[in-house]
């Protein structure tokens, strides 16, 4: 098993994969932590779908970024963009309900032109049309993910959301309805 720890495009990655040092995958992976996690968070999911799935694992090139962000109130985590996390507690300690799907969180676009550029160099650097990528992530990393996939020429071959949610629906929502066929496997 090939373990690197590079750089793609402007992010620092993890990249895991069980090909010849001369072979291009068949399948690139791309999945993007959440808020406060570790750069390297998901990077085990590589090794065990490869051990679970062997006959896929001979193909694959999984990419797992590290969020640009390292505020040292998240002692060690990382994020995509930041939250206001005070407000967010405070809103659970007074029952408060935030729906917050209509607002573009601040730093999003920025994430976003980053995994863009992350997706675009990957499939360029392993000859991948989009439809040979899987891309998502968890909390955070699935909402940028989701941005991108919405945003691409192309579809991905399949959209993962681990406990995402919906924001900037205003953006989102044309862009859902002019995407055409998106493959989302979803879970909380």
């Amino acid at each position: 098993m090939n373990v690197n720890q590079v750089k793609i495009a402007e992010l620092n990655c993890i990249t895991i994969n069980d090909l010849p040092a001369d072979a291009l995958p068949q399948l690139a992976v791309v999945l993007c932590h959440g808020f406060g996690a570790p750069g390297e968070d998901l990077a085990g999911l590589g090794p065990e779908l490869m051990r679970i799935r062997p006959a896929l694992a001979a193909g694959v090139q999984f990419v797992f970024p590290a969020a640009p962000l390292q505020p040292p109130e998240l002692f060690g985590g990382r994020a995509w963009w930041m939250l206001d996390v005070a407000a967010f507690n405070s809103a659970i300690e007074s029952g408060e309900f935030r729906d917050l799907s209509s607002e573009l969180p601040a730093g999003m676009p920025e994430a976003s032109a980053m995994v863009s550029d992350l997706v675009r160099q990957v499939l360029s650097d392993n000859e991948l049309p989009a439809s040979r990528l899987v891309l998502g992530g968890f909390s955070q990393g699935s909402m940028v993910t989701t941005d991108v996939a919405l945003r691409m020429s192309e579809p991905p071959a399949l959209l993962c959301v681990m406990s995402g949610t919906l924001v900037c629906a205003s953006q989102w929502e044309p862009l859902m309805k002019n995407r055409g066929l998106l493959r989302v496997f979803q879970s909380h």
